[in-house]
């Protein structure tokens, strides 16, 4: 198994970057946008589906190492630009800024995939060990010091990130045309349902507090991590099936908050989703992260449109996407029996 020191190393700052902002993105946008807060992920997403094309196209010119720094370095200077914003337009600016590390995607993972099938999940598992501990220490730093230095100190550790990049020497493999990007689509948008409210859930109708949450995140992540993990020992549709299966749980968070543990899976799902597309080259990759974004924006919008019943709603369409999975190896494997 292949482990590359510089990209795992960038890999884990941008994870201690994305881990220690991400469960307070919200309830900073609510403070600013107010209670229409969860369009601005829209925008985000949006935002995301040409930086994932773009960052597919410019490695011809700029290489991989690169054009992974850009969307790294943009997406830190993005960051420290949210805590100082005080309008929504402000604010959605340096969000987008933010996004820009999907630039980098296409070509880290496509460095992935030259190095074994199944090293995208392993260097996510190691990316997801920050969230055991960040999330705490940004529940602290915004209960003692204020929400604002979570952002400053992710933005550091995000531009951080982009130096181990610069000294990466794998080549990514060519094309190998038969990438498929409606598993990958499918999978995200039960995600982007839930994903702005199931912590802001915990803080509004269960009085939880900031470092509560930090401590809920953090354990949430720990699952992601082992699950993470674990599907590089199984076959991608049961682990797909499985997790999307034990994701659906989440719904439970209406009636008893510590249903929303069953949150992490999410961690789990992306890169199976991502190694399920067979995909090599950093176009290949670009496409599909460009339709995962697509999946996002699906979610987000059902999100805003249905509000707090986002739980449920996002537990029911993880079990239209479970049996389409199903589906779909049945499919393969009668066309395995049958080719004809």
């Amino acid at each position: 198994m292949k482990v590359n020191l510089p990209i795992a190393s960038s890999w884990f700052l941008w994870g201690a970057s994305y881990y220690l902002y991400y469960p307070y993105l919200s309830i900073y946008l609510e403070n600013i946008i107010g209670s229409g807060f969860s369009l601005a992920f829209v925008v985000f997403t949006v935002s995301a589906i040409p930086f994932s094309l773009l960052g597919g196209q410019i490695y011809r010119r700029l290489g991989v190492n690169s054009s992974a720094f850009i969307g790294m370095a943009v997406s830190g200077t993005g960051l420290f630009l949210i805590q100082i914003s005080s309008s929504t337009f402000t604010v959605i600016l340096a969000g987008i800024m933010a996004y820009a590390f999907f630039i980098s995607l296409p070509n880290f993972y496509s460095m992935m995939m030259a190095l074994d099938s199944k090293c995208i999940a392993r260097i996510w598992s190691l990316s997801i060990i920050p969230s055991l501990f960040m999330p705490f220490i940004g529940g602290l730093i915004s209960t003692y010091y204020g929400i604002n230095w979570v952002f400053i100190l992710a933005s550091v550790l995000a531009l951080a990130s982009s130096i181990p990049i610069l000294g990466v020497h794998v080549k990514p493999k060519a094309k190998g045309g038969k990438s498929n990007v409606l598993i990958p689509f499918l999978s995200m948008i039960p995600i982007a349902i839930v994903f702005p409210f199931v912590y802001l859930y915990l803080k509004v109708h269960f009085g939880f507090s900031l470092e509560d949450i930090g401590i809920i995140s953090t354990i949430v992540e720990m699952i992601g991590f082992v699950t993470s993990y674990l599907s590089t020992r199984m076959p991608n549709w049961l682990a797909l099936s499985l997790y999307l299966f034990i994701f659906s749980l989440v719904g439970g968070e209406t009636f008893f908050p510590y249903f929303s543990l069953s949150f992490g899976l999410w961690e789990a799902i992306i890169p199976v989703s991502l190694e399920g597309s067979q995909s090599y080259s950093p176009e290949e990759f670009g496409r599909v992260n460009a339709f995962q974004q697509i999946g996002w924006l699906v979610g987000f919008v059902i999100s805003y449109l249905v509000g707090s019943t986002s739980l449920i709603v996002s537990s029911l369409f993880s079990v239209l996407v479970i049996f389409y999975v199903l589906l779909s190896h049945l499919r393969a494997i009668k066309r395995s029996i049958y080719p004809f």
